[in-house]
């Protein structure tokens, strides 16, 4: 038996990864519902009764997951520490996409076309980077705040374009993953 928190997370990835785009599909929250077992007054009560607000609920609950913002820092006091966490955070991003393609299909979709799911995506980018990425670049690397920043960003624009090559790649399998993960440890950040 689910807890209440593992039904909102797997409603939430129902949710996400069946109804795409989100604008342009009828939500039948009674299919949803009876998929997890739960009532169709359980999902209005957990994530509302507008289409919107199910998918900001979904939103919501997916992010920590996503951003490991629930889960400890890696221990990181070098920079060959600093390189491994990316580096394992990358690798992690990738099984992900390997899981939940459709979830990440949702996430450029609302990049592509932006909607007012793209606000809250953005909101929980930016809790990624003040939480997990920046302290570490400002402490390790001397960075300003501001550096550090800049620096965070442009590194999960190059994460999020690996996921996005990833997203597409007709053969994503464990050992290309690897491989992949493999080639930027050796060339970027040789190690």
């Amino acid at each position: 038996m689910l807890t209440k928190d593992e039904k909102i997370l797997h409603f939430s990835m129902l949710l996400l990864t069946q109804i795409n785009p989100p604008l342009k599909a009828r939500l039948n929250v009674n299919q949803l519902a009876a998929q997890l077992g739960v009532s169709r007054p359980w999902v209005y009560k957990y994530f509302g009764s507008s289409t919107e607000a199910m998918f900001l609920t979904a939103i919501d609950a997916i992010a920590p997951m996503l951003t490991e913002l629930g889960k400890p820092t890696d221990d990181i006091k070098t920079k060959r520490d600093w390189a491994k966490s990316f580096l394992k955070g990358l690798d992690q991003t990738l099984q992900e996409v390997e899981a939940y393609p459709d979830l990440f299909r949702f996430y450029f979709a609302c990049h592509v076309q932006p909607t007012i799911y793209l606000d809250r995506i953005r909101h929980h980018e930016g809790l990624f980077l003040e939480h997990k990425t920046i302290p570490p670049l400002k402490s390790i690397f001397g960075l300003s705040y501001l550096e550090a920043r800049n620096f965070a960003e442009m590194l999960m624009a190059t994460r999020m374009g690996l996921v996005l090559k990833w997203l597409n790649e007709p053969h994503r399998t464990p050992q290309a993953r690897q491989k992949l993960v493999s080639t930027l440890r050796l060339r970027v950040f040789n190690q």
